[in-house]
């Protein structure tokens, strides 16, 4: 239960990425899957916010029970900051990636 606010986490960091440093210049299907590396910054961002959240837990010493209420608290809030960032600016960044 508490994979799913890490989960959507991952995909609008993945989405903003996109936005932000979009790939759209390539010769051939093969240099636009292998040459890109837009999808291994939200596998780092992911990999810190992990970490960071077990570091926490490690040394708050907090329960198992509330680490994980933590952590759903925590990134279900970094998600609503997130899809209200994506709906206030991201059509701004697709016009820009259109134009």
């Amino acid at each position: 239960m508490c994979g799913i606010p890490g989960l959507i986490f991952i995909n609008m960091v993945g989405i903003l990425v996109d936005l932000q440093l979009p790939k759209l210049r390539w010769n051939s299907e093969k240099e636009a899957i292998k040459q890109n590396l837009n999808p291994l910054f939200p596998l780092v961002i992911g990999l810190m916010a992990g970490g960071l959240v077990v570091l926490a837990s490690f040394s708050l010493g907090i329960s198992m029970l509330g680490t994980a209420l933590g952590i759903f608290v925590l990134f279900t809030l970094i998600n609503i900051f997130l899809y209200r960032l994506l709906v206030t600016k991201g059509s701004g960044w697709l016009e820009k990636i259109e134009g």
